[in-house]
């Protein structure tokens, strides 16, 4: 986020100096295009007058000359239609509708720095917010996963102890039906050899039965 920033406050002092340079080369350009005063006659009047005249004027005419001498022709560099800096070109009105544009421009610049900061602060503030509430829900997953897992291995614990009391009980049984075979098969023959002694005895009911009848 701080890089983002970064990278827009370069752009925008960017196109600030871009436009101060703009602003300037046009007050320059104006300045330049202004009409310049005609000294064609003078020269030819200077010219006409007697060398005493010249000779007795010449500091004036020097003066002249070089208030009036063309400016040297400029090259083709960078600099080549003058400094892009120079606030001496630009004179009364005009620099102070220049440096008013630029106080205006540097307000919203600050203005827009502000903006920018308190936005980050913002950000940060919520991406702090994200960032705790991402670490609590990472520690309640990571403490129901670690609960989760001991209670896993608590029934586990219960199912093998389970499972190893079932196998227990099952021998016990079998053993127990192994010893209770015999003596049921005892039971059985003497429940079934008092029933036959019943029916002996029922027979021979009968049999004195039927002899008394006779």
């Amino acid at each position: 986020m701080s890089k983002v920033n970064c990278k827009l406050k370069g752009c925008l002092w960017a196109i600030l100096y871009t436009m101060i340079i703009s602003l300037f080369n046009g007050c320059q350009l104006l300045e330049l295009n202004r009409p310049k005063p005609d000294n064609t006659n003078i020269k030819k009047d200077e010219i006409k007058t007697d060398k005493p005249a010249a000779s007795r004027d010449k500091p004036l005419i020097k003066e002249n000359k070089t208030k009036e001498a063309p400016p040297a022709e400029q090259g083709s560099g960078y600099l080549s239609e003058g400094s892009t800096l120079g606030l001496g070109i630009v004179d009364g009105d005009e620099e102070l509708k220049v440096l008013k544009k630029i106080r205006i421009l540097e307000s919203k610049l600050t203005a827009l720095g502000n903006e920018m900061s308190i936005q980050e602060e913002i950000s940060n503030k919520k991406l702090s917010d994200l960032q705790a509430a991402k670490e609590a829900v990472e520690k309640d997953f990571a403490d129901t996963k670690k609960r989760l897992e001991n209670e896993n291995k608590d029934l586990s614990d219960k199912i093998k102890e389970l499972e190893s009391k079932l196998i227990d009980t099952e021998a016990r049984a079998v053993a127990t039906e192994k010893e209770l075979n015999p003596v049921k098969k005892e039971l059985l023959k003497a429940q079934l050899s008092e029933i036959k002694a019943q029916q002996e005895l029922y027979k021979l009911k009968i049999d004195n039965l039927k002899k008394e009848e006779e």
